[in-house]
C-alpha cells in the first residue's frame, strides 16, 4: 500500500521534540493549473523548523512548473512564504525549508506552467523544538 496523502504524527518523549509527517503524490496530467496541498492539522501550530522535498518523477512537456511552500492561519487564505523550488527536470529532487514558519497550517502550492504529465511527489516534515 502506498503511503500517499497520509499525515502522522511521533511525539518523542526526553530531550527530542514532537514531528509531524504529510506525504502527497500528485500526476501533473490530470491536476489543473495550479494545485494547492495544505495540511490541515493544528500540528504544524508552532513549529519551529518546515521542511518539504519534492521529487519530480519523469516530467514531461516544457519544464516550468513550480511548487512554493505556504503558510495559513485560518485555513483557507494561504500566503506563501518566499521559498520555491523550480521543476526545471525531468527528474530531479529538491528539499525546501524555512525557519520562518509563523502560520497555524502549512501547504504547499504547486504550478504546472507548461508541464504535461509525469509525478510530483511533496514529502513535508514539521519539527517542533
Amino acid at each position: 500500500m502506498s503511503r500517499s496523502n497520509i499525515y502522522t504524527k511521533k511525539f518523542l518523549t526526553g530531550a527530542n521534540s514532537p514531528v509531524g509527517e504529510f506525504i502527497k503524490e500528485i500526476d501533473i496530467a490530470t491536476m489543473g493549473a495550479i494545485e494547492d496541498v495544505n495540511i490541515h492539522d493544528e500540528f504544524s501550530w508552532a513549529a519551529q523548523l518546515i521542511s518539504c522535498q519534492v521529487e519530480v518523477i519523469d516530467a514531461i512537456g516544457t519544464l516550468t512548473g513550480t511548487v512554493d511552500l505556504q503558510q495559513s492561519n485560518n485555513g483557507y487564505s494561504y500566503d506563501l512564504l518566499g521559498v520555491q523550488s523550480l521543476i526545471d527536470s525531468a527528474d530531479k529532487s529538491d528539499t525546501l525549508k524555512s525557519v520562518d514558519f509563523a502560520g497555524k497550517y502549512l501547504g504547499a502550492k504547486v504550478t504546472k506552467g507548461g508541464l504535461t504529465g509525469g509525478t510530483v511527489k511533496l514529502h513535508f516534515i514539521v519539527k517542533h523544538h
